[in-house]
């Protein structure tokens, strides 16, 4: 058993985690079954106890002192204990991710038709967006996220008849210029280890977008994609010789990021 699923996930977990997981087991909203809150408590307190203890006969005897053992039966309930701890780290990440948060909630109450409250929470969900002072690709993308929201709430109203091919327009912008700023990010991480390590990559797409914003000037007034944006030309350029075009590159990616450092 010591080298369990369970048990990994068990050594894995800080005395952070296990406090917020006994909180976690113990809510009926999470599970109902008493037995998995005593197995939980059980295997707290024996993963760091000798490995003998860490039997399955004995954990079952300890759940039920008065019972055969069942392997299929504790089974089920190490599978389920397993998925308990899983569910509780994607939502203890996801507790951290705010803009998230008031996606999810925009979608709850669009879902609900509580039309007042989804103007409210949408409103005040770009109002929090637009206070961050860093707009990176994350930025981008919730923006897209909650003129997603918005678009489908229209579609179900007189409004999209109005402004759909607006907000549809925007939806597009935002997507377009979060897609963006991730090619460039990633393509300067491959130039980057192409570095290290000779590897031919395929970045088809990648030029075309290249040439998409040179075609686009006003792409380059984000701060994100120019800085990605000459990042990515400065390296491709000095890799293969140092040119005036990859100190040029140079020269505006340094002045762009002294202009935009926070």
């Amino acid at each position: 058993m010591n080298n369990s699923t369970l048990i990994q996930y068990f050594r894995r977990l800080n005395a952070k985690d296990l406090r917020e997981m006994d909180k976690f087991v113990r809510s009926p909203f999470f599970n109902s079954k008493a037995e998995i809150i005593l197995l939980f408590e059980h295997l707290r307190t024996l993963v760091q106890k000798p490995t003998a203890a860490l039997q399955k006969e004995k954990v079952y005897a300890h759940l039920f002192p008065q019972k055969a053992y069942d392997e299929k039966q504790l089974g089920y309930l190490l599978s389920e204990l397993v998925q308990l701890i899983k569910r509780y780290l994607a939502i203890s990440v996801a507790e951290q991710e705010q803009n998230q948060q008031q996606v999810h909630l925009c979608r709850a109450l669009r879902q609900r038709r509580m039309d007042k409250q989804f103007q409210q929470e949408l409103e005040l969900a770009h109002k929090k967006l637009n206070k961050q002072s860093l707009r990176n690709s994350e930025y981008h993308y919730h923006h897209y996220l909650l003129q997603q929201e918005k678009v489908a709430y229209n579609f179900v109203t007189l409004d999209q008849r109005r402004s759909g091919a607006e907000l549809l327009e925007k939806v597009n912008t935002s997507l377009t210029t979060f897609y963006i700023i991730e090619l460039l990010r990633h393509g300067c991480d491959i130039l980057a280890l192409q570095s290290l390590k000779a590897h031919d990559s395929n970045l088809d797409l990648l030029e075309e977008v290249l040439r998409y914003i040179q075609q686009k000037e006003q792409m380059t007034q984000l701060p994100a994609i120019s800085i990605y944006y000459h990042s990515y030309q400065a390296m491709k350029t000095f890799e293969k010789e140092q040119t005036s075009d990859s100190i040029d590159h140079f020269k505006i990616l340094k002045s762009e990021i002294q202009q935009h450092w926070q």
